[in-house]
């Protein structure tokens, strides 16, 4: 039903094809992250796709985070959830089973300056440089 909803509010699917069209016609806003920052609350380093093809296409890349969305979309856990949730993470790629409820609270989007790929002679010095300025904004706003 999510995913009908968002295709009706004009969201896209957010596939290597649909991004690379969409950037080839202008720029994206994609926030990346998912399920295992559901769980940890913290930016994981493993999304690397959208950096590649922003890094091969040298469209910048502007850090997100959003703080708050653990009270947007509040998730009932317990330890042994977690762990069911975790095995079920690296098997199918989402914590199953999810219990959550969506609430109205605040939610505050950071926008932080843009990393640009043609700073950089390597792809992996690209994203290394993203992680580090991302963490580095994560730690101030975590205080």
């Amino acid at each position: 039903f999510l995913r009908e909803f968002g295709l009706w509010l004009g969201l896209m699917d957010a596939s290597r094809e649909n991004l690379q069209n969409a950037l080839e016609n202008g720029s994206i806003y994609v926030s990346l992250g998912g399920a295992r920052e559901m769980m940890s609350l913290s930016i994981e380093t493993k999304h690397k796709g959208l950096l590649r093809l922003a890094f091969q296409t040298k469209k910048r890349v502007f850090p997100v985070i959003h703080q708050g969305q653990e009270n947007v979309f509040y998730c009932y856990t317990t330890s042994w959830l977690d762990r069911v949730r975790r095995i079920s993470l690296d098997l199918v790629g989402y914590p199953l089973p999810t219990f959550f409820t969506m609430t109205f609270a605040p939610l505050t989007t950071h926008i932080y300056y843009p990393v640009d790929p043609s700073l950089f002679e390597n792809e992996d010095e690209f994203i290394d440089s993203y992680y580090r300025e991302i963490k580095g904004y994560e730690s101030q706003l975590l205080g």
